[in-house]
């Protein structure tokens, strides 16, 4: 999800089931309102940005020091990438 001028621009995915909607809820409330920090993964081949398969940019998203990747995975609401 990003933030625009107009809004918020949801991905096609994040609404596409029930279980997106309740992932989309969970981050929502865990990092809603809070200081972030951000790191972009840098693809091992080059230097450019790892792009997954729809083309987005990945990162890790640290909220006071946990990353929510690890939480995601750890919690069962995400799955590892493998390219």
């Amino acid at each position: 999800m990003a933030k625009t001028q107009g809004g918020t621009k949801r991905s096609v995915t994040e609404d596409a089931t029930d279980d997106g909607k309740a992932v989309a809820e969970a981050v929502r409330a865990r990092i809603e309102g809070k200081s972030l920090y951000i790191c972009s993964i840098k693809a091992k081949r080059s230097d450019g940005q790892v792009i997954d398969s729809f083309g987005r940019y990945l990162a890790v998203v640290y909220e006071n020091g946990e990353s929510v990747n690890d939480w995601l995975l750890a919690s069962g609401m995400a799955v590892p990438f493998e390219k």
